[in-house]
């Protein structure tokens, strides 16, 4: 009972101080929670398979030699099979999404997309692939397909899919037969949850084409070398290295739990992130659990008085510190149990929210028992770590001294106060520097010209191949509307991570350019100029020959010449340099293809559209685009989206980072000022009789105010000092992932600055006006 109603006194004594505190702890913990599920998530991408240590993606080193390259050719693979290290191997690539129906059920039954893998069957037993029903023995089979149990619930529901077959909508008529559902990948993995499997046979042996991802599985992790050192030695000797010297570094094995960090990896299909990312937002997990612990300890501090008089007459009659302190621990403790509860409440209110897009992993209450436990965990330690120190230093004064009356504040006290608190303040600034940073940087990509025109741009991805195959028609008949200004095409989005790589040997040596195929006026639609030679012209389209324009990057790094031939490329001109790829990344060689009546055009179709629109009355000219598309093609799936916005969602993940960056830094500054409060509170407690013989003495309101001010201004300007370089730092870290970057400017500091001072001194104010306007004979009578 005892205990109860010392827990209950600080409610009913500072009300306002206790419901902040217990805030600024649910709101900690609540921000634990989430972001260690996102750490964990990052943490554990691709580690779910039992022999992640032996499993390996194969690389080559590209030929400028300034990154590796996540894909190769199946001829260069080939070898891997009769290297003894080698247990298991085969190339795992990832195709198009694709809608799919039930042979059955026809197409009003379609679900998805899914996405379309192609396999070869080592690589289903490299990557661990388990089977809930059927198995892959028939595999290497024509027309069969391995589903996911993503899939084959939302076609089937229970019942069992073996046997039944699948329609791949926009892919092939022939039915796939289902011989097998294997169990979903965690989400945190190279492969998509939802996906469907197909066999790849032996077709495609052609040496240029690099678009394979290879996945390998070692008898044991050491060998990593050997392994790499033989596939050279083997391909070597070959056209497409003879032009490298003798160089046993071209093959790289990269670990597949590795592969999520990997940078400087071209045509790697993995979602990537950034070790130093994951370790900031842990940092600011730790961080705001620090800052919730200091609130905490500075909190039970200054309540220290309204219960001392009680304490030290419990020992004056008999009472053991011992006993006492784990009362006080207790209560601390029931407070920080009761700020858990109310933490989860917090979770499930985000997991809820438009927020919790920008996570990643799943922050549903009890999808993750491990990270529950981790902070059911730290409530525990934040509980008796901000519960022992004001136990100790309300149980450490002699009792006579007590119960007479006075109490100070000594020295060595105040200093631990004061450093708690700044600890805080470094803590702000630095988030906050962090997070105006990478909002800056994300609006200086939004803005960047990326040396092409891009507004009023709509753009449709896959068009389906009936409207690829009259795509001059459509075109005229989109062109019919006056509000449409011009059609272009291409094969996939101007800007991507992943354009396709030709390799072709130019003057004696093998050239590798990034490869698009466009139509003709492509250039000119994209506002591209051209810096020597021609662009396309219509009668490229009716060429047996390419017809290519290459970028200045490639004509400086190749040493190209307008007008040369060789093999089926003609060069037609020099294109202006522009940035075909996320900011991240730097200019590359790319070749504009026109591909005219080459029979690889069937098979390489330009299917993605292009229309420039006018702006004004947009609703109806969307509406004028949908209906065109349907009359061509009664089946085709509308997504039209600006190439605008399409450019913005490469840069998701930075958004997504720097709302998070800045909501925890909110959250930051929320929590301390729970922590001001308590300080201020603690200051004015004991500070009250000094403040009224000042009064007496003719001090005004103003000047009282700007003594309590100036002491914890200089605290904010002197953390000031500490957090610059500390931020500094972090920022250039963080920027040097970026090959366009904006410059770290000051004034983003000195916003930080302005805020944590603008904060202090308000709470300060407001906090200390009331016992500043109160009665110095009453201060100094109650003193």
């Amino acid at each position: 009972m005892h205990t109860l109603k010392n827990l209950i006194l600080p409610f009913k004594k500072y009300k306002v101080a206790a419901i902040l505190n217990i805030i600024g702890l649910s709101v900690a913990f609540a921000s634990f929670t989430i972001i260690t599920t996102q750490v964990k998530y990052d943490f554990s991408f691709d580690r779910h398979y039992k022999n992640k240590d032996r499993i390996f993606r194969l690389e080559t080193r590209s030929f400028d030699g300034n990154a590796h390259n996540a894909v190769v050719s199946r001829p260069m693979a080939k070898p891997l099979g009769s290297i003894p290290e080698v247990e298991r191997q085969g190339l795992f690539t990832g195709g198009p999404e694709l809608a799919v129906y039930d042979k059955n059920a026809g197409k009003n039954a379609q679900q998805g997309p899914f996405r379309i893998y192609s396999a070869e069957p080592g690589a289903l037993d490299v990557l661990e692939f388990e089977y809930v029903r059927g198995n892959a023995q028939r595999f290497r089979e024509p027309n069969t397909v391995l589903i996911s149990e993503t899939v084959a619930t939302a076609l089937y529901g229970t019942e069992d899919p073996v046997g039944r077959s699948l329609i791949l909508a926009l892919d092939t008529e022939a039915p796939q037969e289902i011989i097998g559902v294997y169990k979903d990948f965690p989400k945190n993995g190279s492969v998509e949850t939802g996906s469907i499997v197909r066999f790849i046979g032996d077709a495609d042996i052609n040496a240029n084409n690099e678009s394979y991802v290879y996945y390998i599985r070692l008898n044991a992790p050491q060998n990593r070398g050997k392994v790499e050192a033989e596939l050279w030695n083997v391909n070597k000797h070959s056209d497409i290295f003879k032009q490298i010297k003798e160089d046993s570094t071209v093959f790289r094995l990269s670990p597949i739990s590795e592969i999520h960090y990997l940078k400087n990896v071209r045509f790697d299909p993995t979602p990537k992130s950034s070790r130093t990312t994951v370790w900031s937002l842990l940092a600011i997990a730790v961080l705001i659990i620090g800052i919730a612990i200091v609130n905490f300890v500075n909190f039970s501090i200054a309540l220290t008085p309204v219960r001392l008089r009680s304490i030290n007459t419990q020992k004056v009659f008999g009472n053991t510190n011992g006993a006492i302190r784990c009362n006080l621990i207790g209560e601390v403790m029931g407070i920080a149990l009761l700020s858990l509860l109310l933490s989860l409440i917090v979770v499930k209110l985000f997991a809820g929210s438009a927020y919790a897009s920008f996570i990643e992993s799943c922050t549903k209450i009890g999808s993750d028992l491990q990270i529950l436990a981790i902070t059911a965990v730290v409530a525990i330690v934040t509980g008796l770590l901000s519960g022992i120190y004001p136990a100790f230093y309300a149980t450490s004064r002699p009792p006579i001294l007590a119960i007479k009356g006075s109490f100070a504040l000594s020295p060595k006290g105040k200093r631990v106060r004061t450093l708690l608190i700044a600890f805080q303040f470094v803590i702000s600034i630095v988030l906050i520097v962090f997070s105006i940073s990478i909002h800056v940087q994300n609006r200086y990509m939004q803005r960047f010209n990326m040396g092409f025109e891009r507004d009023n741009i709509l753009i449709q991805q896959w068009i389906g191949s009936r409207i690829a195959s009259q795509k001059d028609a459509f075109a005229d008949k989109l062109k019919s509307n006056p509000a449409i200004v011009d059609v272009t095409f291409s094969s996939g989005k101007i800007v991507d991570l992943n354009k396709s790589r030709w390799g072709q040997t130019y003057k004696g040596e093998l050239i590798a350019p990034n490869i698009f195929p466009v139509a003709p006026n492509f250039l000119s639609f994209m506002g591209i100029g051209i810096t020597e030679g021609r662009d396309f012209i219509a009668d490229d389209n009716r060429k047996s020959n390419f017809t290519v324009i290459f970028n200045q990057t490639a004509q400086r790094q190749y040493g190209l010449t307008v007008g040369e031939r060789f093999g089926e490329w003609d060069i037609a001109g020099i294109a202006r340099d522009f940035n075909f790829k996320p900011l991240q990344y730097g200019i590359e060689p790319i070749a504009f293809a026109v591909f005219g009546d080459h029979p690889i055009a069937k098979s390489w179709q330009t299917g993605t559209l292009y229309v420039k629109v006018n702006p004004a009355n947009l609703s109806a000219t969307l509406k004028f685009i949908r209906e065109t598309i349907q009359e061509f093609d009664p089946d085709a799936e509308e997504n039209l989206v600006f190439l605008d916005d399409s450019i913005g969602q490469l840069y998701q993940k930075e958004r997504n980072l720097s709302t998070l960056i800045l909501l925890f830094s909110l959250l930051s500054m929320l929590i301390s000022v729970v922590g001001i409060f308590g300080l201020v509170l603690f200051e004015t407690q004991y500070r009250r009789k000094e403040i009224g013989i000042r009064k007496i003495h003719g001090a005004t309101v103003g000047e009282i105010l700007r003594i309590f001010n100036g002491t914890y201004v200089r605290i904010v300007l002197a953390c000031f000092v500490v957090a610059t370089p500390v931020a500094y730092y972090g920022v250039k870290r963080w920027l040097e992932n970026f090959a366009y970057r904006t410059p770290i400017h000051s004034w983003i500091f000195l916003a930080a600055l302005i805020v944590v001072l603008s904060v202090v001194v308000a709470i300060i104010t407001l906090r200390c006006y009331k016992t500043a306007t109160d009665n110095p004979i009453k201060s100094i009578k109650t003193e």
